[in-house]
């Protein structure tokens, strides 16, 4: 998730079994899944959802295994991608988990509400096509620092938010955008930093503005927003 504390969303196989063990809460939501028990809480919320990834696979052009889990009190609300298979016998590449306490605060209208629930998915959609693709390292500092991978990340979740404001006159990206400029942080030498509030406010802006105003395709987004992150200094 856009985190303020710099803590990072990005995480190795083992971190990501160990932070969505208790329970283990598969959500299937393409046509091959498996049923699950899964949920976020709302079932008109998770029809809803589970059509919201699909276009986001569609537009990002990666379908990661997805879970839900009940963040532990001492890490706070968060969601996550991990570049490793959700177990060895799954036909999917990357996974995904999202916060059962972030989206519950969420669908209460907290961090952009459902908009920003969109925003947080797209953001971490960034992160499995940086995995996907293998830009990834291309993003990462000399000294581990990844914050150039999180900006991009908010890049391309504005892109994506201006496709779904186009779709839906009543959705508040303006909301979204605004939450993402207030989550930066300056804990700049952690693995986590994400950016400052407004190195993000910048990302995510110029992302939407790419797509509202010039109708730049997907894989051009993907070019552009490198070309930006790239001249971002760390530390502003």
């Amino acid at each position: 998730m856009p985190s303020s504390d710099g803590s990072s969303c990005i995480l190795t196989s083992k971190e990501f079994q160990e932070k969505t063990a208790e329970p283990p809460q598969r959500f299937g939501f393409a046509f091959d899944d498996e049923v699950t028990h899964a949920s976020s809480g709302d079932k008109h919320f998770d029809r809803a959802y589970a059509i919201t990834l699909l276009k986001l696979s569609k537009t990002f052009n990666v379908l990661p295994s997805f879970v839900f889990f009940r963040e532990k009190p001492d890490v706070g609300r968060n969601a996550y991608a991990s570049p490793e298979r959700l177990s060895a016998n799954s036909p999917r590449d990357v996974s995904m988990a999202y916060g059962l306490n972030l989206m519950g605060d969420q669908l209460k209208g907290a961090y952009g509400g459902i908009p920003g629930i969109v925003g947080v998915t797209a953001h971490e959609f960034g992160h499995l096509l940086q995995f996907r693709t293998g830009i990834a390292e291309q993003l990462r500092l000399p000294n581990g620092n990844y914050f150039r991978g999180e900006l991009h990340a908010d890049y391309l979740a504005g892109y994506y938010l201006a496709i779904r404001a186009e779709e839906n006159s009543g959705f508040n990206a303006s909301e979204v955008i605004s939450t993402f400029g207030m989550m930066g942080d300056e804990s700049y030498n952690r693995p986590g930093h994400h950016g400052t509030n407004a190195q993000r406010l910048q990302a995510i802006s110029l992302g939407y503005r790419l797509y509202k105003d010039n109708r730049m395709n997907f894989s051009d987004a993907i070019q552009s927003g490198l070309n930006h992150v790239n001249s971002v200094r760390q530390g502003g």
